[in-house]
């Protein structure tokens, strides 16, 4: 499953240790008690992260309206790390399964691949405690990125060993659940206790996916050279570049806004613009900055590909 064929033996040793590590996952269905639900007097992530905060259309909405668009952009994050896990992870995962031999490999992959499937669980059962109306079944409201990112995502999911810049962007976006984690912990009591446990929980498990994620960037992209190389920089760099492209991801939560409140929606257009704004180069800086993901700025040093990629990304948000 190597881009050179046989596996290191530093890298096996490495394998090994991380075997030796395995634990079942944090987040699981059963982190969320019977007859448990989110609190809706209270924001469900914090105030400061939607995407409308600090902008004249968010003080311009009532206290109301604000609190049930922070409600819908919680559910679309929801819905976004279940996009992730079952999109740019595990159909990846389960193509490499398939063809891998190695037992190490195979007994990190079968663990990550279980992981991410409790983690979906949990979370589609967070949402649909939060709104059963909306989440009879499994099924993504909120979270719909456009057909470029789902094609690349399709391809990098069925050709995981040649487009293998998957596993440098998945550890970016779970870097990014500690990231929100922080948000949560700083935000304390101020938001609902059970998103934020979710969000602990999650995070607590995507911090030793990390681990993980670098075992699987070295087997598939570190020796990887020639065509392969070029032509897996250049998805990785279009696959970053348009799921961080300003133009979409607003959309939804602000439609189901404005159909609760219909008196809101002379002002969709007015509220849609201004979360794009709000989602511009300061976000995005601060989204990668070495301080906020230290793990992905250390990746960016160690391989091209991924700082091409956050680059051309910045870019296009300026």
């Amino acid at each position: 499953m190597t881009g050179g064929g046989r596996v290191p033996a530093n890298l096996l040793n490495r394998i090994d240790v991380e075997v030796a590590r395995l634990k079942a996952p944090r987040l699981n269905p059963a982190a969320i008690a019977d007859g448990e639900y989110p609190d809706p007097a209270l924001p469900w992530i914090p105030e400061t992260l939607v995407p409308l905060w600090g902008t004249p259309s968010y003080a311009g909405l009532s206290d109301d309206q604000r609190l049930r668009y922070n409600h819908y952009y919680a559910l679309q994050m929801v819905e976004q790390f279940i996009w992730i896990e079952n999109v740019l992870a595990l159909r990846p995962l389960r193509m490499l399964l398939a063809d891998t031999r190695e037992p190490g490999i195979m007994r990190i992959i079968q663990s990550f691949v279980a992981d991410e499937v409790d983690h979906s669980a949990a979370l589609w059962k967070l949402a649909s405690r939060a709104r059963p109306e909306l989440y009879r079944r499994p099924q993504h409201i909120l979270f719909r990125p456009p057909a470029k990112v789902r094609v690349l995502a399709f391809l990098m999911g069925r050709f995981p060993t040649v487009l293998s810049g998957w596993t440098l962007f998945l550890n970016v976006l779970e870097e990014h659940t500690l990231v929100l984690n922080r948000e949560y912990k700083q935000a304390g009591d101020s938001v609902d206790p059970l998103f934020a446990r979710i969000h602990f929980l999650h995070a607590r498990d995507e911090a030793r996916h990390c681990n993980l994620d670098s075992l699987l960037v070295a087997l598939l992209v570190k020796e990887q050279a020639g065509w392969r190389r070029r032509f897996n920089a250049w998805a990785l760099e279009c696959l970053m570049s348009f799921y961080y492209d300003v133009d979409w991801g607003w959309k939804q939560s602000l439609k189901h806004l404005v159909k609760d409140f219909p008196e809101l929606r002379g002002r969709f257009s007015e509220l849609l613009t201004e979360a794009s704004l709000a989602r511009g180069p300061a976000y995005l800086e601060h989204l990668f900055d070495r301080k906020t993901v230290p793990i992905t700025t250390r990746n960016r040093g160690q391989y091209t590909m991924l700082d091409r990629a956050v680059s051309r990304v910045l870019r296009r948000a300026s």
